[in-house]
C-alpha cells in the first residue's frame, strides 16, 4: 500500500513539474557560439538530458525463458520507446536488481511487466498481450 502511495505521489510532482515547463515556456539557457564551437556536442547531450527529463520513463521486465520470452523481445524491439528500460531474467527476483522484485514465475513461464512512470500493469504471459500493452503506451 506504501509502494502505491509514493507511486501516485511521484507521477503527481512529475506531471506538475511538466505542466510547469510547458505553461511557463522554461527552456534550456542561452550558450554563447564560442561555447558550442568549442564543446559541439554540447546541446545534443543537454536536448537527450532534457527530453529524458520530461518523458515517460518506460520499464519493461521480461523474466522467464523460451520460445514466447524470444517473441516477447521481439516485439519490445519493434518499437521506438524513448526513456526506456529493458530488463530480461530467466529467474527474477530481487536479488538480481529491484526490477526484479517480486517479479519471478514457474518452470516454463514467461511474464512481461510493462511500467508508466513507475505505475505497473498487470503482467502478461504471450507476445500478444504484450503488444497490446505497448501499443497503448
Amino acid at each position: 500500500m506504501m509502494e502505491a502511495r509514493s507511486q501516485a505521489l511521484s507521477e503527481i510532482f512529475e506531471r506538475n513539474i511538466k505542466n510547469r515547463i510547458i505553461s511557463e515556456g522554461l527552456c534550456l539557457p542561452e550558450v554563447p557560439e564560442a561555447v558550442i564551437a568549442r564543446y559541439p556536442g554540447m546541446m545534443s547531450a543537454a536536448l537527450a538530458a532534457l527530453d529524458y527529463w520530461i518523458s515517460d520513463k518506460i520499464e519493461i521486465v521480461v523474466v522467464g525463458d523460451g520460445a514466447e520470452r524470444r517473441a516477447m523481445l521481439e516485439e519490445i524491439h519493434r518499437r521506438y520507446l524513448p526513456g526506456r528500460v529493458i530488463a530480461v531474467s530467466r529467474s527474477g527476483g530481487s536479488e538480481i536488481s529491484a526490477l526484479f522484485q517480486n517479479r519471478t514465475t514457474a518452470p516454463g513461464e514467461v511474464k512481461a511487466f510493462v511500467c508508466r512512470n513507475s505505475v505497473c500493469r498487470l503482467p502478461v504471459s504471450t507476445a500478444a498481450e504484450l503488444r497490446k500493452q505497448l501499443e497503448s503506451l
